[in-house]
This record gives structure tokens, sequence and C-alpha cells, in this order.
């Protein structure tokens, strides 16, 4: 019996210990099991902060990309615009720099057709004054000319027998003359200047008679015939 008793004891024993090992296995699982789903939930929680964070991140850097891109974009067009800007600013100076040049090209032209025109007129006043001077020339030339023909008319006339004949009334002249001046010996104060015009007229005719008495000369010239040279010599001498 103390045997049985012994031994149902010791298989009491073993069931209890076998039941709180058991117990302590499920109660070893369940804290496990605990640990586990914190753990699992804390693991969720952090893969959730991490999802976030990286979408967070990726955004930020969508938005970095995005805000770069139009930083880019703009960086472009401002130095299109700059370029643009340059570009007419060249066009400018290349249109500036050829109207300057037209302006200094028609400036040229302009003085040399100035030059031109005042060569022009120089040489025109030159050509006229030679023109002038060559008709002056021309002038001068003829009327000494015509002058010394006058005057060989003259002559050839004075020299001529037809002189002495055509003389006659101007030898009778100064008689007459001086028969009109004796007459107004006793003139009046107011009627002296038609003496003094008679007197300055019988001057002027011997004047002239003696002048063509020199101009028949001492010698015969061979247009008076022998008798006619006789009453020159005789005329000549009564009045000289």
């Amino acid at each position: 019996m103390a045997t049985q008793s012994t031994t149902s004891c010791s298989n009491a024993s073993t069931i209890c210990t076998s039941f709180r090992s058991s117990y302590e296995e499920v109660r070893t699982d369940n804290r496990t099991r605990d640990i586990v789903d914190r753990i699992s939930v804390s693991l969720f929680r952090s893969q959730r902060k991490l999802e976030a964070e990286r979408t967070a991140r990726q955004r930020i850097e969508n938005e970095l990309r995005i805000r770069r891109w139009q930083a880019f974009q703009d960086d472009l067009r401002r130095e299109a615009r700059e370029l643009q800007r340059k570009e007419s600013l060249l066009k400018k100076d290349e249109i500036a720099r050829i109207f300057r040049t037209h302006l200094d090209e028609l400036e040229e032209e302009r003085e040399e057709d100035r030059r031109r025109e005042k060569l022009d007129r120089q040489n025109e006043a030159e050509q006229r004054q030679l023109q002038e001077q060559k008709e002056h020339s021309e002038q001068e030339r003829l009327e000494k000319e015509s002058r010394l023909q006058q005057e060989r008319d003259v002559e050839t006339r004075q020299s001529a027998p037809e002189a002495m004949r055509d003389r006659r009334e101007l030898a009778r002249s100064p008689y007459e003359l001086d028969n009109k001046i004796w007459n107004l010996r006793h003139v009046r104060r107011p009627d002296y200047p038609v003496a003094q015009n008679y007197m300055e007229l019988t001057d002027a005719i011997m004047e002239d008679i003696l002048r063509m008495l020199e101009l028949w000369g001492d010698t015969n010239n061979h247009t008076w015939s022998a008798e006619e040279w006789e009453k020159v010599k005789v005329i000549r001498d009564k009045t000289t």
C-alpha cells in the first residue's frame, strides 16, 4: 500500500511537474507571442514611419528636383533673354555702324561734290577771265588797228592832193572868223563868250592846218603833181 501510495505520489508529482512545465511553456509562449506581437506592432509602426519618412523624403526630393528644374529652366530663359538682348544690342550696334558708315560716305561724297563744284567754279572763273582777257586783248587789238587804220586813212586823205582842195574853205575860215572877232572888239561883257568861242574855233582850225602841213612832209611822196607840190611848198613856207 505504501508502495502504491508512494507511486501515486510520485505520479502525482510527475503530473504536477509536467503540468507546471506545460503551464510554464504556455506562459512562455504567451509571453513570447506578446513580445512578438509588440515587436510586430513596433516593426509595423516603424515601417509605416519609415515609409512615411521615405515618402516625405521622396516628396521633398521631388520638390527639390522640380525647383532645380524650374531654376534650370529659369536660368535657360534668363540666358536666352540675355543672349537675345546682346544680339539685339549687337544688331543695333551693327545698324548704327552701318548708318554711321553710310553717313560718312554721304559726307565724303558731299565734300567731294563741294570740292568739285569749287574747282569747277574756279575753272569757270579762270576760263571766263581768260576769255575776258582774250576778248579785251582782241578788242584792244581791233581798236588799235582801227586807230592805226583811221590814222593811215587821215594821213592818206591829208597827204593827197585832194586834201589841199578840201581845206580851201577851212583855210578861209580863220580869216572870216578873225573879221568877226574884229567886229566884236567893242562887244559888251554879256556878249563876250561869243567872241571867245570864235577865237577858240580859229585856234582849232589853225592847229588842224598845221597838223595837215606836218603830215605832208618835206618831200613829195609821188601823190602830188609837180605843180601841186610847188604850191604845197609855198604854203608850208608861208606858214612856218
